[in-house]
């Protein structure tokens, strides 16, 4: 554990200005918002000195204003992990803040493993587009383009940092309790050459269904391969979550493409999306 700590505090000064108290965060272990393949993430609070009373609560035995937040906690921060972990982090604090970015407040040393504060969103947009399969009449056309319009509003931002996303999907994806879309799992996101391409050069998990067909055969990303993936996003959001390809193999998947298939419109697409897609 020593020695990943090391690698992790590599290029520490600029991290260590977004390391925040551990007193001013409390997590709750109990309360899982969700899992992925390298981390859980857990509800819980932030004591911010500098929120205002209008976007906080208020903690009367402590006498302190709090937000709620969501805790990234990665499942083993060994070696393997750490590369994942620093780069979404780097990444994180590359961003800033963009009203269609989840916020990163900081983070903390728990367990002597270090754990990201992020804004909490209500609900994921994949969760929200499957909520209405069973009332497809009452689908809100408008207010899904709307959605689309603000992932695509964060898209712009990234690129303008010169990085891509590489995980562009319905589930990365949060939504506020008044339908403010902000993009979220920066832990496959990288920084672009000044052709603005990342070439891979170690096969990680990558999410291969999202994938371009130069990313899955060449390993090449660029901010073409993240507008393809947001073309996959508008499927899944069009499709009530439908996964893509479902019935083919990831094998399957790429002799599709690489013959020129390609997926089917969403019957409930509206046709400005489809004519802008085309």
């Amino acid at each position: 554990m020593e020695s990943v700590l090391h690698m992790f505090k590599q290029g520490y000064d600029k991290r260590d200005k977004w390391k925040l108290d551990e007193k001013d965060v409390h997590i709750n272990l109990n309360k899982i918002l969700g899992k992925g393949f390298n981390a859980t993430v857990c509800a819980g609070t932030f004591n911010d000195p500098n929120i205002s009373e209008t976007t906080s609560s208020f903690n009367f035995l402590t006498k302190k204003s709090f937000l709620e937040v969501a805790i990234k906690i990665p499942k083993d921060f060994e070696k393997e992990n750490v590369e994942t972990f620093v780069r979404e982090l780097d990444a994180l604090i590359t961003v800033e803040s963009h009203p269609h970015i989840i916020k990163f407040f900081g983070w903390i040393l728990y367990e002597n493993t270090p754990v990201f504060v992020l804004e909490r969103g209500t609900i994921s947009l994949l969760e929200y587009s499957k909520s209405f399969r069973e009332e497809k009449e009452k689908f809100p056309h408008k207010n899904m383009l709307s959605i689309l319009w603000q992932i695509s509003q964060a898209l712009i931002y990234i690129s303008s940092k010169m990085m891509i996303h590489r995980d562009i999907a319905c589930r990365n994806v949060l939504l506020t309790d008044t339908n403010v879309a902000k993009l979220a799992d920066f832990g496959l996101c990288c920084h672009c050459n000044e052709k603005f391409i990342y070439q891979a050069t170690t096969n990680k998990r990558l999410p291969y269904k999202w994938l371009s067909i130069e990313a899955i055969v060449d390993n090449t990303f660029s901010e073409k391969s993240d507008v393809w993936a947001f073309g996959i996003l508008s499927y899944e959001a069009y499709s009530f979550g439908a996964i893509p390809y479902s019935t083919l193999t990831c094998e399957e998947t790429l002799e599709f493409l690489q013959s020129g298939s390609r997926l089917e419109k969403p019957a409930e697409a509206v046709k400005i999306v489809v004519n802008e897609s085309e």
